[in-house]
Protein backbone atom coordinates (compact mmCIF):
# COMPACT_ATOMS: atom_id res chain seq x y z
CA UNK A 1 0.00 0.00 0.00
CA UNK A 2 1.32 3.62 -0.98
CA UNK A 3 1.01 6.11 1.33
CA UNK A 4 0.43 9.31 -0.21
CA UNK A 5 2.76 12.37 0.76
CA UNK A 6 2.96 16.08 -0.07
CA UNK A 7 6.24 17.81 -1.80
CA UNK A 8 7.39 20.44 -0.26
CA UNK A 9 9.98 22.89 -1.55
CA UNK A 10 12.65 23.73 0.89
CA UNK A 11 15.52 25.82 1.54
CA UNK A 12 18.00 24.05 4.01
CA UNK A 13 20.91 26.13 6.02
CA UNK A 14 23.46 23.45 7.70
CA UNK A 15 25.61 23.89 10.56
CA UNK A 16 28.66 23.58 8.47
CA UNK A 17 27.57 26.75 6.34
CA UNK A 18 26.12 24.47 3.19
CA UNK A 19 22.67 25.36 1.92
CA UNK A 20 20.17 22.49 0.17
CA UNK A 21 17.17 24.10 -2.18
CA UNK A 22 15.35 21.08 -2.91
CA UNK A 23 12.10 18.67 -2.16
CA UNK A 24 11.03 17.28 1.10
CA UNK A 25 8.08 14.58 1.10
CA UNK A 26 5.88 14.67 3.98
CA UNK A 27 2.58 13.13 4.74
CA UNK A 28 -0.62 15.02 3.90
CA UNK A 29 -1.94 17.72 6.17
CA UNK A 30 1.41 17.47 8.62
CA UNK A 31 3.19 20.51 9.30
CA UNK A 32 6.67 21.38 8.09
CA UNK A 33 8.36 21.63 12.01
CA UNK A 34 6.36 18.22 12.66
CA UNK A 35 8.05 16.84 9.70
CA UNK A 36 11.73 17.97 11.67
CA UNK A 37 10.75 17.27 15.30
CA UNK A 38 9.34 13.81 14.84
CA UNK A 39 12.24 11.64 16.65
CA UNK A 40 11.17 8.61 15.03
CA UNK A 41 13.42 9.02 11.98
CA UNK A 42 17.54 10.53 12.13
CA UNK A 43 17.91 11.62 8.02
CA UNK A 44 15.24 12.73 5.90
CA UNK A 45 15.51 12.91 1.82
CA UNK A 46 15.72 15.66 -0.42
CA UNK A 47 14.94 14.79 -3.68
CA UNK A 48 15.88 17.27 -7.15
CA UNK A 49 17.98 18.96 -5.04
CA UNK A 50 20.92 21.79 -5.23
CA UNK A 51 23.56 21.98 -2.72
CA UNK A 52 25.74 25.36 -2.52
CA UNK A 53 28.46 26.09 -0.21
CA UNK A 54 29.36 22.54 -0.31
CA UNK A 55 33.47 21.88 -0.95
CA UNK A 56 33.68 20.39 2.54
CA UNK A 57 30.75 18.82 3.07
CA UNK A 58 30.66 16.03 5.53
CA UNK A 59 26.86 16.69 7.10
CA UNK A 60 25.39 14.42 4.11
CA UNK A 61 25.92 12.51 1.01
CA UNK A 62 24.70 12.77 -2.19
CA UNK A 63 23.86 10.17 -4.51
CA UNK A 64 24.20 11.27 -7.95
CA UNK A 65 25.98 14.34 -9.45
CA UNK A 66 22.84 14.74 -12.11
CA UNK A 67 20.62 17.93 -11.59
CA UNK A 68 18.14 15.37 -9.94
CA UNK A 69 20.19 14.92 -6.65
CA UNK A 70 18.84 13.34 -3.85
CA UNK A 71 20.35 13.73 -1.04
CA UNK A 72 20.58 11.49 2.84
CA UNK A 73 20.39 14.71 5.61
CA UNK A 74 20.90 14.09 9.05
CA UNK A 75 18.15 15.87 10.85
CA UNK A 76 20.82 17.33 13.64
CA UNK A 77 22.85 19.47 10.64
CA UNK A 78 19.89 21.64 10.57
CA UNK A 79 20.56 24.98 11.31
CA UNK A 80 17.50 26.05 9.85
CA UNK A 81 14.60 25.01 7.50
CA UNK A 82 11.63 27.69 5.36
CA UNK A 83 9.58 26.59 3.23
CA UNK A 84 9.74 28.22 -0.36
Amino acid sequence: MKIEKDRRKVSIVCQDGSIISGYVHIFQGERLMGFINDTKETFIPVTNCTCYNSKQVKLFQVFSKKAKDTVLLNKSAILFMKEV
